[in-house]
């Protein structure tokens, strides 16, 4: 359907409408305001599109060329706009991915594609000559499978279309992945912070053994309106300490530190 508007549509028109959404969501039924959650998602990702077509426009016209001759559309992205090296060069892509294959335009202005699925299987699809090579003979299917599935269900999808495609470079990344695992614990003022990355098959072990803690967690807690409340970050804490480091530290397993059993 083809909509005639009689004066030019602004970003202020879309901060006015989404202003007028925001006060009126705590007036919704439960039932509505999850209708609206799915209409939000495709907002978002026609969003998402327009903001690729703007980086597309940004780098044809060379506009950063007025103040530095040198610069490219990268450096103008991280300075102007404030992102870091990864996400302009993920809004480039996006915008190359846009010209190339015009089937993940479309699935995102028609709002059903988000951002984050089409970053995914084009940093997947592209990663390798192999698998350039045939990319464009899926598209379709994965922006087709890409609705029915959650982000991470898409990724398992791609790495077996990419095992498939191109197996040799897969390995390859797994065990690239694994050598670069590391676990750090940082002392802080009041408390301790850890930061962690783990290779695929290592990260499979400790997600399932977190979701395994969280449903323990959430059966045996009462639920009261700070269980509730928490985040799911600090849901996540608690249940790693309760579910798995007590249970661990209490059944005398671990080896001795020092002559001492572990304890705290």
């Amino acid at each position: 359907m083809t909509i005639q508007v009689l004066s030019p549509v602004t970003l202020d028109d879309v901060d006015l409408i989404v202003d007028v959404l925001l006060d009126q969501a705590h007036h919704l039924s439960g039932a509505d305001a999850s209708a609206q959650l799915a209409r939000v998602a495709a907002t978002a990702a026609k969003l998402s599109a327009y903001r690729v077509s703007l980086v597309s426009t940004i780098e044809s016209s060379q506009v950063w060329r007025e103040s530095d001759p040198n610069a490219t559309a990268a450096s103008f992205l991280r300075h102007e706009h404030v992102v870091d090296q990864r996400e302009a060069k993920a809004d480039l892509r996006a915008a190359h991915s846009f010209t190339r294959f015009p089937e993940l335009e479309r699935a995102c202005r028609d709002g059903v594609l988000s951002r984050e699925k089409m970053d995914l299987i084009v940093s997947i699809g592209l990663r390798t000559r192999e698998r350039e090579a045939v990319f464009g003979e899926f598209v379709a299917l994965f922006v087709d499978i890409a609705q029915r599935l959650t982000l991470s269900q898409l990724r398992r999808s791609m790495d077996m279309w990419a095992d498939q495609v191109d197996p040799v470079t897969l390995a390859g990344d797994d065990h690239d992945a694994h050598q670069r695992r590391e676990l750090h614990l940082h002392h802080l003022g009041d408390g301790i912070k850890l930061d962690a990355f783990f290779g695929k098959e290592q990260g499979l072990r400790v997600m399932a053994a977190l979701n395994g803690a969280l449903d323990q967690q959430y059966r045996s807690t009462e639920h009261t309106a700070d269980t509730v409340a928490a985040s799911t970050s600090a849901q996540r804490a608690d249940a790693c300490i309760n579910a798995i480091i007590n249970p661990v530290l209490e059944s005398g397993l671990l080896p001795s530190s020092g002559g001492a059993a572990a304890t705290v």
